[in-house]
This record gives structure tokens, sequence and C-alpha cells, in this order.
């Protein structure tokens, strides 16, 4: 029998019913072993053992996700302790990496200005040589003759070559 069954029987027997037996839902399960007061009050009890059980059941099922939830809330505040960590040390990341960043362009721009300052020697370098050449060129074309003052000038101007390179040859000698 369902339980709705049984409440039904029993309210038959105790409300303002009492005596309606022909609306009683335990007629058809009476037979000689069980009266029909007995068999009510197995039924009841019954029902009363099985929902007692069920109402146990879920007390451990509460005190089970009670005890899950208390876990899971332990966990999120680790983890939020961890994410916290971890968004620190992901500030102190970002700010070294912007230090670095800065220091490595403070060192491009020192490099630039090195080789900025290397090529202004060499050119200074490549004049002052041209310079040299130039006039000794000068104080000796009056001292020597026109030919040797020719053949010296080749050789000054392949020396200025070979000392200057590639700075200061577009201007002619």
């Amino acid at each position: 029998m369902t339980d709705n069954e049984i409440i039904k029987a029993l309210e038959c027997c105790f409300s303002d019913k009492f005596g309606k037996c022909e609306e009683c839902p335990l007629r058809k399960h009476l037979d000689e072993v069980f009266s029909c007061m007995r068999l009510k009050q197995k039924l009841a009890l019954d029902l009363i053992n099985r929902q007692k059980a069920e109402k146990e059941a879920l007390i451990a099922g509460q005190e089970t996700l009670q005890k899950y939830i208390a876990d899971q809330k332990a966990e999120i505040d680790r983890l939020e302790v961890e994410l916290k960590a971890m968004r620190g040390a992901a500030n102190s990341y970002k700010a070294e990496i912007s230090r670095l960043t800065v220091l490595a362009e403070l060192g491009n721009m020192r490099a630039n200005d090195y080789r900025a300052m290397r090529d202004k020697c060499k050119t200074a370098k490549a004049e002052g040589i041209k310079e040299f050449a130039e006039r000794f060129k000068k104080r000796i074309a009056w001292r020597y003759t026109a030919l040797l003052c020719k053949q010296l000038n080749e050789i000054m101007d392949n020396l200025v070559k070979e000392m200057v390179g590639d700075y200061g040859l577009s201007e002619k000698m």
C-alpha cells in the first residue's frame, strides 16, 4: 500500500468518518491473520519507521553536504590566497619587466650614442688625414719637379685611401 492509502485508512477510523469502513482502502487487504486495527497499526508503524529512516538519511545527507560545502569554502579560501600571491608575483614580474625594458632602451640609446661617437671620431680622423695629405701636397709642390710631385701625390692618395677607408672618400683630393 502507498503511504497516502495508509493515511486515508487511519483517517477513516479516527476522524469524523468513524465507522465508514466501506471507504477504507484496507478493505481489500484484510485476511484472517490481521484484523482491521492490527493491520492499520502494522502499516502505521512501517510508515513511521520508513519516514524515520528517510529523515535520518536526509539528515546524514545534509551533514555530508554541509561538510562538502565547508571543504569547498576552505578550498576557495586557499585558492583566493594563492591567487592573491600569484597576482603579487605577477605585479612584481611586471614591474621587473618594465624596469628591464627601461634599462634595455637605455642600453640601446647608449649603444646608438656610442656608434654615433665612433662614427664622428672616424670621420674626424679621416678629415684630419685628408687635411694632412692636402698640406703635404701643397708643401712639396714648389720643392720637387712636376713628375716627382705627381708620383708623390698618387702615393699620398693611395695612403689616404688605405687609412681612411669608407670615411670621407666621397670628396675628391
